[in-house]
């Protein structure tokens, strides 16, 4: 907390004038080689673009982070910041990172920034992230487009470690592990495409983490109750779940159960899921729907029960093929009258 005040003080004190910049660089470059926080020195980093500090010495020292630093955080923030102000001067050092660098955090980054960046000078190290992510995508047996979503996930399970790798052999496990209650196999690839979803952020995490009893795991027969039995005993169990905007790009999923992951948005992006008929955000932190949800012409079975929804958009619909609706245990005061139709011609509404 302290650092952090000190860099939003660098910060304005820099745009009152009452430092100078060469001083804020021997402030910000003196956190940078002494603190042991990667979160810290990320930060020290992201200072040197706010403030709009550019120069030689300050290239050099990100561009060692960026080939050496331990932490992928640093390198990750190391890499954003060559990208958006070195990039020429940074491209060697770019390259290496993408054919040499096995952090998840670090290759998302550059995708992130690599997808707003409209520039042919940057084509060779395109082209070495999309080798990059067909490997991983020849590895798991998916389409490289839904591989963008594996590398998001991973990117979320390294959070906090330092030499995480990605291992797709966990991706072939979860074929085989079934959720207890709808007996559904976590993970159902046809013919290269991801068609069905069960993920819970925990139970994933947990199996990565203790993957060498994996084979112990698939012969129990309630292995839901006791993964949640272990996550009521973590201590990250408030943690919230981000469901990842890439989530959109798999456009042949047709099965989804994210429930019990503590999300509290649906991103947009999930209006791209046209072919999905099943659809389980339950057990959630979830406060809107979002209108993007009317999107989804094939959805049969919507359950967002037990969350903190309110209102019920009007897109809903637009939902044609819907057949169940599941709103119980919410915060819904009053349902509009130009819903009450639609919601009447359902087989099944629940709220």
């Amino acid at each position: 907390m302290k650092i952090s005040l000190t860099l939003e003080r660098i910060c304005s004190e820099i745009k009152e004038g009452k430092i100078t910049e060469a001083m804020a660089i021997e402030i910000l470059i003196s956190i940078i080689e002494e603190s042991d926080d990667a979160r810290v020195r990320a930060e020290c980093i992201n200072t040197f673009e706010k403030i709009k500090l550019k120069s030689e010495r300050i290239f050099k020292i990100i561009e060692n982070l960026l080939i050496s630093d331990e932490y992928p955080l640093v390198r990750s923030a190391a890499a954003k910041a060559i990208i958006c102000k070195h990039l020429k001067k940074g491209m060697n050092a770019l390259k290496w990172a993408i054919r040499h660098d096995t952090s998840p955090i670090l290759l998302k980054t550059i995708f992130d920034m690599f997808d707003n960046i409209d520039n042919n000078y940057v084509e060779p190290l395109i082209k070495d992230l999309s080798n990059k992510i067909n490997t991983l995508a020849s590895l798991i047996g998916i389409i490289p487009e839904e591989a963008r979503f594996i590398l998001d996930l991973e990117a979320l399970f390294a959070k906090d470690k330092n030499n995480y790798k990605i291992d797709a052999d966990i991706y072939e496990y979860c074929k085989n592990l079934t959720n207890v209650k709808n007996g559904e196999p976590w993970l159902i690839i046809i013919n290269k495409h991801i068609e069905a979803l069960n993920f819970n952020y925990f139970n994933w995490k947990y199996i990565k983490e203790y993957q060498e009893n994996i084979n112990s795991f698939s012969k129990l027969k309630f292995l839901d109750l006791f993964l949640t039995s272990i996550k009521k005993l973590s201590l990250n169990e408030s943690n919230f779940f981000k469901i990842p905007d890439s989530i959109g790009l798999l456009t042949t999923l047709k099965r989804l159960d994210l429930s019990r992951n503590n999300i509290k948005e649906i991103p947009n992006s999930i209006g791209s899921l046209t072919s999905l008929e099943i659809l389980n955000l339950s057990h959630n932190n979830i406060s809107e729907i979002p209108d993007s949800l009317g999107s989804l012409t094939s959805l049969k079975v919507l359950n967002l029960s037990r969350n903190n929804i309110q209102k019920i958009p009007e897109s809903i619909k637009n939902l044609g093929s819907l057949i169940e609706l599941r709103l119980n245990r919410n915060n819904i005061k009053l349902i509009p009258d130009s819903l009450k139709s639609f919601l009447n011609s359902l087989e099944s509404f629940i709220n």
